[in-house]
């Protein structure tokens, strides 16, 4: 079956457009609740913040678990 690739090519062109849009809708929403109810997006802003700390700590996490089960025996070695 022969790969329309016009199709495939509007078909991600629009993906990622819209993913753009979005983040750009997100961004002046949040501007103008800036301006409506600051504790909001304060509130908001820690709750992320939070959660980028957590993702951050969940990534070295599992960095640190795959060198050990990749270079174990060398650390055990060595140790």
């Amino acid at each position: 079956m022969p790969v329309n690739l016009v199709a495939l090519y509007q078909s991600n062109f629009t993906k990622h457009m819209s993913t753009g849009l979005d983040k750009e809708l997100i961004r002046q929403s949040l501007k103008e609740l800036v301006n409506e109810d600051p504790a909001f997006v304060t509130a908001l802003l820690e709750e992320l913040e939070g959660e980028l700390k957590q993702h951050k700590k969940q990534r070295l996490e599992n960095i640190i678990r795959e060198d050990f089960d990749e270079y174990g025996d060398v650390f055990r070695a060595l140790a």
